[in-house]
């Protein structure tokens, strides 16, 4: 996530020195995180967006995947000696509902469409606050949205690697998945 009023313009290399990595960032927008249908004054139009950095001195080529709007979501392929893989960060608000959930499940399912899958991670803020993690399949999921984004998860044979809480005030871990 990335914290910054909007009004405020900011460079790459003021968030992380643009000399030593290639920045991609995707800032929030209408775009990027529409208005909540059911709640359409909740956008925040200051703070948001993703962000990855990829360190300049790895050998591998980094490309932008093309995705969808409707989320707060960016990826790249990096190749490296011809092995590719997929780096995704995502942040959702968890207010956002089931269009949100098909507009990320959409860009994760458009990576495994090629005839040579590569390996992906996702790392994100997702706020699934009514799951329990280590996710237990056998405890019910009180919210059909965070439902199904679990379901997608594991449909796509993504794997939740991080179990404990890494935010101070919250009880939610960060997203990483593989």
């Amino acid at each position: 996530k990335q914290w910054y009023q909007r009004r405020v313009v900011i460079t790459a290399g003021e968030i992380i020195e643009d000399k030593v990595y290639k920045i991609f960032r995707k800032d929030r927008s209408v775009l990027s995180h529409p208005p909540d249908k059911n709640n359409p004054k909740k956008f925040r139009k200051n703070g948001g967006g993703v962000l990855i950095a990829v360190r300049d001195d790895i050998d591998a080529t980094s490309q932008r995947i093309s995705l969808g709007n409707g989320a707060e979501i960016l990826a790249l392929e990096i190749n490296n000696k011809g092995t590719k893989f997929v780096f995704c960060t995502c942040y959702r608000v968890g207010t956002l509902g089931s269009d949100n959930h098909e507009s990320i499940t959409n860009s994760l399912k458009s990576f495994y469409k090629s005839k040579r899958p590569k390996k992906v991670f996702v790392v994100g803020d997702l706020n699934l606050s009514s799951v329990t993690w280590p996710y237990d399949p056998d405890t019910p999921i009180s919210n059909n949205t965070e439902k199904c984004f679990i379901d997608t998860f594991n449909d796509l044979g993504l794997n939740q690697l991080i179990g404990q809480t890494t935010h101070k005030k919250e009880k939610i871990p960060t997203a990483t998945l593989r």
